[in-house]
């Protein structure tokens, strides 16, 4: 009785239209007038966020300071004034311009082993392998490793 009900089951599937691929589907007819239409109402969509767009970035605020040539390789403090009143949230960034961190040559200049805690003579690196001043050797040595920023940002009101 139970290998009938099973065999009448796996019957039963196998004549399942999703199981034959013969769903039921809707099948538009392309017309010009029709695609027009899409085309036409896809382009006013896109206008209206594109206009939206705009008008939000045109009401970004933007001051740029430059500061690299200022007191190189000391504490020095910047002033930028703000002339207009600003929205909360006010947010700072910092540009860096000539450094490619994908280059090829900044990627792969590091020492595993360094990293590891295995400090050996022969050292992978090829840059910032030993300071300038002397034969000490840096650890971690590297580009990687010796590329750092350190600044701090703060808001004072007037």
């Amino acid at each position: 009785m139970e290998e009938e009900d099973i065999a009448y089951r796996k019957r039963k599937v196998a004549k399942n239209s999703l199981w034959q691929q013969k769903l039921a589907a809707w099948r538009p007819l392309m017309t010009p007038g029709c695609i027009s239409a899409i085309l036409i109402t896809v382009g006013v969509i896109f206008i209206i966020i594109g206009i939206t767009l705009l008008v939000l970035s045109l009401q970004i605020i933007n001051i740029s300071k430059r500061y690299d040539d200022k007191c190189a390789g000391e504490l020095c403090y910047i002033e930028i004034d703000i002339e207009e009143d600003m929205d909360a949230p006010v947010y700072f960034y910092y540009k860096l311009v000539n450094f490619y961190q994908n280059h090829r040559s900044y990627a792969t200049d590091f020492d595993i082993n360094q990293l590891q805690g295995r400090f050996e003579e022969i050292s992978s690196c090829s840059v910032m392998e030993t300071r300038e001043r002397g034969p000490l050797s840096i650890y971690p040595c590297g580009l990687i490793a010796n590329s750092f920023f350190n600044g701090i940002l703060s808001k004072s009101e007037n």
